[in-house]
């Protein structure tokens, strides 16, 4: 998996259909997925040469900053955090599955779900991240710690898909 991260020219994720659209028509390629962010654009897809990746983006979103093969990072509750700090959700979630595919953690399931989440509402989905996040209440309210404020990672949700910040770091309770 590829994801590019180019430069956001005033996007939001309403926009997120119409460009992974274009850009699949260019690419003649799939699977495809974009997220639009406050300040970025992600776009990730497999199967296709970076280089053929970047021209296409670049072309229909504009200027690349950033290219990263999805394994690069390494998988800790830091990098999540950072990563969440930079509204780069679907790259935290893919982070914590790594870790959450060993041990089967339900905290880092709940952390899991809370990028899941956000990551769904920079694709302009909101009723996905909704749905998303009312597994992590279930799930949460199952354990004892409660390792996210729900009703903040509902508030991000709702920012991101309006085009703000998330400001989502704030919500998790491990810091």
């Amino acid at each position: 998996m590829t994801l590019v991260y180019a430069v956001n020219r005033g996007f939001k994720p309403a926009d997120a259909r119409h460009l992974k659209s274009k850009i699949k028509m260019l690419l003649g390629r799939s699977p495809l997925n974009v997220r639009v962010a406050s300040s970025h654009v992600e776009v990730s897809a497999a199967g296709v040469e970076a280089s053929d990746l970047v021209r296409v983006v670049e072309s229909v979103v504009g200027e690349v900053f950033e290219v990263v093969e999805a394994s690069q990072k390494p998988p800790s509750l830091q990098s999540y955090l950072k990563l969440m700090e930079e509204e780069r959700y679907w790259e935290a979630h893919e982070i914590l599955e790594s870790l959450w595919s060993v041990n089967k953690d339900p905290g880092l399931q709940v952390l899991i779900l809370a990028a899941a989440s956000l990551a769904k509402a920079q694709e302009g989905s909101l009723k996905g991240a909704l749905k998303i996040l009312d597994r992590l209440v279930r799930l949460q309210n199952q354990l004892e710690e409660e390792f996210v404020d729900a009703s903040c990672i509902r508030e991000a949700v709702k920012r991101v898909d309006s085009g703000l910040a998330g400001d989502a770091v704030k919500c998790i309770k491990l810091i």
